[in-house]
């Protein structure tokens, strides 16, 4: 359950989990009803902008831009796994769309759970946090 609190409201989904929260996001935004206080969406290794491309997620129609309400988006990808797909070319002109680039040094498929050991990716998004307060 996600709930609205004082403080912003960051939600992170890794793989499967940033596209559920990727077309959550997208739904919620759609019907006029944001997210409560989701400030930030972090995605993680995942697959949600190519699944967009396809056509394949709910809330958005293929080639559509982000709804209005949609939140802040930092989508984290290493270019060794092969599960991790860039936002930012299949939303050009939306400026809440950043991707960021780590590296685990890791053989697929080894690097699509790597990112929870590199301090680079909780840096991010601590940089990210701070920016909303």
């Amino acid at each position: 359950m996600i709930t609205a609190s004082s403080e912003p409201t960051v939600v992170i989904g890794h793989s499967l989990g940033g596209i559920a929260l990727v077309d959550l996001c997208a739904l919620t935004a759609v019907d006029g009803r944001p997210l409560s206080g989701a400030y930030l969406l972090v995605t993680v290794g995942s697959q949600a902008p190519f699944l967009h491309e396809l056509g394949a997620l709910t809330g958005l129609q293929p080639a559509a831009g982000l709804p209005l309400h949609f939140p802040r988006w930092l989508n984290i990808f290493d270019r060794t796994d092969l599960l991790a797909y860039r936002a930012q070319p299949i939303f050009p002109d939306d400026p809440r769309v950043i991707d960021h680039e780590v590296s685990s040094r890791q053989p697929f498929p080894l690097s699509h759970s790597a990112y929870w050991k590199l301090d680079a990716v909780y840096d991010r998004i601590v940089e990210e946090v701070e920016k909303l307060q």
